[in-house]
Protein backbone atom coordinates (compact mmCIF):
# COMPACT_ATOMS: atom_id res chain seq x y z
CA UNK A 1 0.00 0.00 0.00
CA UNK A 2 1.20 3.72 -0.67
CA UNK A 3 2.04 5.59 2.36
CA UNK A 4 3.41 8.96 1.14
CA UNK A 5 3.65 10.89 -2.36
CA UNK A 6 5.75 13.89 -2.30
CA UNK A 7 4.94 15.04 -5.71
CA UNK A 8 7.37 18.38 -6.93
CA UNK A 9 8.15 19.38 -3.84
CA UNK A 10 9.65 23.24 -3.45
CA UNK A 11 10.60 25.42 -0.79
CA UNK A 12 12.45 28.54 -0.91
CA UNK A 13 13.58 31.39 1.75
CA UNK A 14 14.09 34.24 -0.39
CA UNK A 15 16.13 34.09 -2.81
CA UNK A 16 17.45 30.56 -1.84
CA UNK A 17 15.70 27.38 -3.31
CA UNK A 18 16.08 24.57 -0.18
CA UNK A 19 13.90 22.34 -2.11
CA UNK A 20 13.73 21.99 -5.85
CA UNK A 21 11.01 19.58 -7.68
CA UNK A 22 11.42 17.01 -5.41
CA UNK A 23 9.38 14.01 -5.90
CA UNK A 24 9.12 10.14 -4.64
CA UNK A 25 7.08 7.46 -3.47
CA UNK A 26 7.48 4.91 0.02
CA UNK A 27 5.10 1.75 0.05
CA UNK A 28 3.94 0.01 3.76
CA UNK A 29 7.12 -2.08 4.14
CA UNK A 30 9.62 0.11 2.95
CA UNK A 31 12.45 1.71 5.17
CA UNK A 32 14.04 4.77 3.00
CA UNK A 33 17.21 6.10 3.85
CA UNK A 34 17.20 9.89 2.82
CA UNK A 35 21.17 10.80 2.73
CA UNK A 36 22.62 14.55 1.12
CA UNK A 37 25.14 16.69 2.58
CA UNK A 38 24.54 19.03 5.49
CA UNK A 39 22.24 22.14 3.96
CA UNK A 40 21.06 19.41 1.11
CA UNK A 41 17.53 20.11 1.80
CA UNK A 42 16.46 17.13 3.84
CA UNK A 43 15.46 18.42 6.97
CA UNK A 44 13.15 20.95 5.17
CA UNK A 45 11.57 17.64 2.94
CA UNK A 46 10.85 15.93 5.96
CA UNK A 47 9.07 19.07 7.55
CA UNK A 48 7.32 19.45 4.65
CA UNK A 49 6.25 15.56 4.28
CA UNK A 50 5.31 15.90 8.00
CA UNK A 51 3.45 19.16 7.49
CA UNK A 52 5.24 20.92 9.39
CA UNK A 53 6.40 23.41 6.76
CA UNK A 54 3.82 24.07 3.75
CA UNK A 55 5.69 23.39 0.06
CA UNK A 56 5.48 26.79 -1.89
CA UNK A 57 4.91 24.06 -4.73
CA UNK A 58 3.60 20.50 -5.19
CA UNK A 59 2.17 18.28 -3.08
CA UNK A 60 2.10 15.61 -0.04
CA UNK A 61 -0.15 12.41 0.09
CA UNK A 62 -1.21 10.65 3.18
CA UNK A 63 -2.44 7.00 1.78
CA UNK A 64 -3.77 8.97 -1.60
CA UNK A 65 -5.06 12.04 0.46
CA UNK A 66 -3.44 15.57 0.02
CA UNK A 67 -2.25 17.12 3.11
CA UNK A 68 -3.19 20.49 4.15
CA UNK A 69 -4.75 22.56 6.28
CA UNK A 70 -8.17 21.21 5.41
CA UNK A 71 -6.96 17.42 5.97
CA UNK A 72 -5.47 17.93 9.35
CA UNK A 73 -6.72 14.43 10.83
CA UNK A 74 -3.98 13.07 8.16
CA UNK A 75 -1.13 14.15 10.76
CA UNK A 76 -2.38 11.21 13.06
CA UNK A 77 -0.79 8.95 10.79
CA UNK A 78 2.55 10.44 10.34
CA UNK A 79 5.50 10.04 13.38
CA UNK A 80 7.75 12.86 13.08
CA UNK A 81 11.26 12.74 15.50
CA UNK A 82 13.38 15.60 14.27
CA UNK A 83 16.79 15.98 15.18
CA UNK A 84 16.96 17.59 18.05
CA UNK A 85 14.54 15.93 19.98
CA UNK A 86 12.27 18.28 21.28
CA UNK A 87 11.48 17.17 25.37
CA UNK A 88 9.71 17.92 28.30
CA UNK A 89 12.91 17.82 30.84
CA UNK A 90 11.06 18.33 33.81
CA UNK A 91 8.84 15.34 33.20
CA UNK A 92 9.48 12.03 34.35
CA UNK A 93 9.65 9.40 31.19
CA UNK A 94 6.47 7.48 31.91
CA UNK A 95 4.44 10.99 32.63
CA UNK A 96 5.74 12.64 29.56
CA UNK A 97 4.32 9.81 27.32
CA UNK A 98 1.30 9.42 29.29
CA UNK A 99 1.19 13.42 28.22
CA UNK A 100 1.84 12.53 24.65
CA UNK A 101 -0.68 9.89 24.35
CA UNK A 102 -3.29 12.17 25.86
CA UNK A 103 -2.27 14.87 22.96
CA UNK A 104 -2.91 12.09 20.39
CA UNK A 105 -5.75 10.67 21.97
CA UNK A 106 -4.70 7.59 22.60
CA UNK A 107 -7.53 4.87 24.34
CA UNK A 108 -6.57 2.91 26.73
CA UNK A 109 -2.90 4.32 26.89
CA UNK A 110 -1.68 1.94 29.72
CA UNK A 111 -0.38 -0.61 27.50
CA UNK A 112 0.30 0.95 24.53
CA UNK A 113 2.72 3.19 26.92
CA UNK A 114 4.34 -0.23 28.52
CA UNK A 115 4.79 -1.59 24.87
CA UNK A 116 7.00 1.60 23.78
CA UNK A 117 8.97 1.35 26.65
CA UNK A 118 9.92 -2.21 26.50
CA UNK A 119 10.51 -1.42 23.07
CA UNK A 120 12.60 1.43 22.95
CA UNK A 121 14.46 -0.19 25.88
CA UNK A 122 13.18 2.48 28.65
CA UNK A 123 12.37 0.21 31.45
CA UNK A 124 15.29 0.83 34.16
CA UNK A 125 14.96 4.53 33.54
CA UNK A 126 10.83 5.08 33.06
CA UNK A 127 11.01 6.34 37.01
CA UNK A 128 13.61 8.96 36.38
CA UNK A 129 13.07 12.71 35.19
CA UNK A 130 13.83 12.86 31.23
CA UNK A 131 16.35 16.27 32.47
CA UNK A 132 18.28 13.38 34.50
CA UNK A 133 18.79 11.06 31.48
CA UNK A 134 21.85 11.01 28.88
CA UNK A 135 21.45 11.92 25.68
CA UNK A 136 21.09 8.80 24.19
CA UNK A 137 18.29 7.43 26.41
CA UNK A 138 16.49 11.42 25.43
CA UNK A 139 16.55 9.95 22.06
CA UNK A 140 14.99 6.50 22.85
CA UNK A 141 12.26 8.75 24.66
CA UNK A 142 11.77 10.25 21.72
CA UNK A 143 11.44 7.22 19.79
CA UNK A 144 8.93 5.98 22.13
CA UNK A 145 6.61 8.98 21.58
CA UNK A 146 6.50 8.29 18.31
CA UNK A 147 5.16 4.72 18.35
CA UNK A 148 2.46 6.10 20.66
CA UNK A 149 -0.66 6.73 18.10
CA UNK A 150 0.37 3.66 16.13
CA UNK A 151 1.52 5.93 12.53
CA UNK A 152 1.54 4.48 9.00
CA UNK A 153 4.72 6.54 7.99
CA UNK A 154 7.79 7.24 10.66
CA UNK A 155 9.92 10.24 9.71
CA UNK A 156 13.26 9.82 11.59
CA UNK A 157 15.70 12.59 11.27
CA UNK A 158 19.36 11.29 12.41
CA UNK A 159 17.50 8.63 14.57
CA UNK A 160 20.81 7.24 15.87
CA UNK A 161 22.52 11.03 17.28
CA UNK A 162 24.53 10.66 20.25
CA UNK A 163 23.80 6.68 20.68
CA UNK A 164 26.57 4.34 21.81
CA UNK A 165 27.24 1.50 19.77
CA UNK A 166 25.07 -1.09 22.20
CA UNK A 167 22.21 1.13 21.79
CA UNK A 168 22.79 1.77 18.22
CA UNK A 169 22.42 -2.02 17.32
CA UNK A 170 19.34 -2.16 19.03
CA UNK A 171 17.07 1.32 17.95
CA UNK A 172 18.25 -0.11 14.16
CA UNK A 173 16.32 -3.52 15.16
CA UNK A 174 13.34 -1.45 16.69
CA UNK A 175 13.27 0.74 13.04
CA UNK A 176 13.76 -3.11 11.63
CA UNK A 177 10.71 -4.35 12.94
CA UNK A 178 9.00 -0.79 12.33
CA UNK A 179 9.82 -0.99 8.64
CA UNK A 180 8.00 -4.52 8.55
CA UNK A 181 4.69 -3.22 8.53
CA UNK A 182 5.22 0.84 8.04
CA UNK A 183 7.01 3.18 6.21
CA UNK A 184 9.82 4.61 7.39
CA UNK A 185 11.78 7.69 5.52
CA UNK A 186 15.18 8.16 8.00
CA UNK A 187 17.95 10.68 6.70
CA UNK A 188 21.30 9.75 8.77
CA UNK A 189 24.76 10.33 8.02
CA UNK A 190 25.79 6.36 9.08
CA UNK A 191 26.05 5.26 5.66
CA UNK A 192 26.46 1.85 7.28
CA UNK A 193 23.31 2.61 8.67
CA UNK A 194 21.70 2.98 5.21
CA UNK A 195 23.45 -0.11 4.25
CA UNK A 196 22.63 -2.29 7.00
CA UNK A 197 18.57 -1.59 7.09
CA UNK A 198 17.14 0.19 4.74
CA UNK A 199 15.71 -1.11 1.54
CA UNK A 200 15.81 1.67 -0.30
CA UNK A 201 18.08 5.16 -0.41
CA UNK A 202 17.34 8.50 -1.77
CA UNK A 203 19.88 11.08 -2.83
CA UNK A 204 19.13 14.55 -2.54
CA UNK A 205 22.12 17.67 -3.61
CA UNK A 206 21.54 20.86 -3.56
CA UNK A 207 18.22 20.39 -3.27
CA UNK A 208 17.28 18.42 -6.07
CA UNK A 209 16.94 14.58 -5.75
CA UNK A 210 20.19 12.92 -7.78
CA UNK A 211 19.31 9.35 -6.85
CA UNK A 212 16.38 6.89 -6.06
CA UNK A 213 16.98 3.71 -6.16
CA UNK A 214 16.49 -0.05 -4.10
CA UNK A 215 19.99 -0.56 -2.42
CA UNK A 216 20.13 -3.99 -4.10
CA UNK A 217 20.93 -2.03 -7.32
CA UNK A 218 23.36 0.81 -5.40
CA UNK A 219 25.44 -2.14 -4.00
CA UNK A 220 25.33 -3.46 -7.78
CA UNK A 221 27.04 -0.31 -9.08
CA UNK A 222 29.34 -0.30 -6.06
CA UNK A 223 30.46 -4.05 -7.41
CA UNK A 224 30.70 -2.72 -10.28
CA UNK A 225 33.24 -0.03 -9.37
CA UNK A 226 36.97 -1.35 -9.36
CA UNK A 227 39.78 0.49 -7.72
CA UNK A 228 43.47 0.20 -6.88
CA UNK A 229 45.78 1.67 -4.90
CA UNK A 230 49.55 1.74 -6.29
CA UNK A 231 52.56 3.56 -4.76
CA UNK A 232 55.65 3.46 -7.15
CA UNK A 233 59.24 3.77 -6.69
CA UNK A 234 61.04 6.92 -8.32
CA UNK A 235 59.21 9.41 -10.83
CA UNK A 236 55.86 8.01 -12.46
CA UNK A 237 54.93 9.46 -16.18
CA UNK A 238 52.03 11.05 -14.58
CA UNK A 239 50.55 12.02 -18.07
CA UNK A 240 50.88 8.32 -19.33
CA UNK A 241 49.51 6.91 -16.89
CA UNK A 242 46.25 9.35 -17.15
CA UNK A 243 46.57 8.32 -21.00
CA UNK A 244 45.79 4.78 -19.87
CA UNK A 245 43.49 5.50 -17.20
CA UNK A 246 41.54 8.53 -16.94
CA UNK A 247 39.86 8.00 -13.39
CA UNK A 248 43.23 8.76 -11.08
CA UNK A 249 43.33 10.53 -7.99
CA UNK A 250 46.77 11.30 -6.07
CA UNK A 251 47.40 9.52 -2.98
CA UNK A 252 48.76 11.09 0.50
CA UNK A 253 51.85 9.65 -0.06
CA UNK A 254 54.74 10.31 -2.79
CA UNK A 255 54.09 8.41 -6.04
CA UNK A 256 51.02 7.26 -4.99
CA UNK A 257 47.80 7.21 -6.62
CA UNK A 258 43.90 5.75 -6.57
CA UNK A 259 43.28 4.37 -10.02
CA UNK A 260 39.09 3.39 -10.96
CA UNK A 261 38.04 1.58 -14.01
CA UNK A 262 35.21 -0.93 -14.78
CA UNK A 263 37.85 -3.92 -15.39
CA UNK A 264 37.38 -6.62 -12.62
CA UNK A 265 41.42 -7.32 -13.90
CA UNK A 266 42.37 -4.21 -12.90
CA UNK A 267 45.37 -4.89 -10.56
CA UNK A 268 46.47 -6.87 -13.02
CA UNK A 269 46.60 -4.38 -15.85
CA UNK A 270 48.47 -2.22 -13.41
CA UNK A 271 51.03 -4.63 -12.42
CA UNK A 272 51.64 -4.96 -16.42
CA UNK A 273 51.84 -1.21 -17.10
CA UNK A 274 54.41 -1.11 -14.89
CA UNK A 275 56.87 -3.80 -15.80
CA UNK A 276 56.04 -2.62 -20.11
CA UNK A 277 57.00 0.89 -18.60
CA UNK A 278 60.01 -0.42 -16.38
CA UNK A 279 58.70 1.14 -13.32
CA UNK A 280 59.06 -0.73 -9.61
CA UNK A 281 56.13 -1.16 -7.52
CA UNK A 282 56.46 -0.42 -3.88
CA UNK A 283 52.69 -1.19 -3.41
CA UNK A 284 49.42 -2.25 -5.16
CA UNK A 285 46.19 -3.61 -3.43
CA UNK A 286 42.46 -3.52 -3.97
CA UNK A 287 40.71 -0.91 -2.34
CA UNK A 288 37.16 -2.16 -0.44
CA UNK A 289 34.37 -0.05 -2.66
CA UNK A 290 31.97 1.53 0.19
CA UNK A 291 28.72 3.34 0.41
CA UNK A 292 30.32 6.36 1.27
CA UNK A 293 32.33 6.30 -2.60
CA UNK A 294 28.99 5.97 -3.85
CA UNK A 295 27.56 8.67 -2.04
CA UNK A 296 30.41 11.23 -3.06
CA UNK A 297 30.18 10.37 -6.77
CA UNK A 298 26.42 10.91 -6.53
CA UNK A 299 26.71 14.38 -5.16
CA UNK A 300 30.30 15.32 -7.61
CA UNK A 301 32.54 14.93 -4.58
CA UNK A 302 35.48 12.55 -3.96
CA UNK A 303 37.08 11.38 -1.04
CA UNK A 304 40.01 9.14 -3.30
CA UNK A 305 42.61 10.79 -1.15
CA UNK A 306 41.46 9.23 1.89
CA UNK A 307 41.73 5.75 0.62
CA UNK A 308 45.50 6.04 0.08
Amino acid sequence: MEILEADQLVKQYGPQTAVDQVSFRIQSGEIVGFLGPNGAGKSTTMKMISGILEPDEGSVKIKGSVLDKNHPSLKQSIAYLPENNPLYTDLYVRESLEFMARIHGVKNAKPVIDEAIRACGLSQEKHKKIGQLSKGYRQRVGLAQTLLHQPDLFILDEATTGLDPNQILEIRDLIRSLGKEHAVLMSTHILQEVESICTRCIVIHRGKLIADEPMVSLKKKLQARHEVYVRFVGEVPVALLRKRWNQIVPGTEEQSFLIRDEDPLLSQKVYQWAVENHLVLNELKWVENKMEDLFHSLTGQTSGAAHA
